[in-house]
């Protein structure tokens, strides 16, 4: 893409609006799979404090309800 903008081939509007594009598609990707992995992360969390063995479930349905 530089070479056909130093040739003058494409205008550098048309370049700024592609460099946009790509750089809207890069931060929606990182944005994905962050919210993928905090949810991962997440689930985890819950599964372990609302399951946790050894104790009541007295107590787990009271996290549960807290939570």
């Amino acid at each position: 893409m530089q070479r056909a903008l130093e040739k003058g081939e494409v205008p550098e509007e048309e370049l700024r609006a592609l460099e946009s594009d790509v750089t809207g598609k890069i931060l929606l990707a990182s944005w994905r799979g962050t919210r993928m992995e905090v949810t991962q992360v997440l689930h985890r969390v819950c599964e372990n404090i609302l399951k946790e063995p050894g104790v009541s479930e007295t107590v787990l349905i009271n996290r549960a309800k807290v939570w």
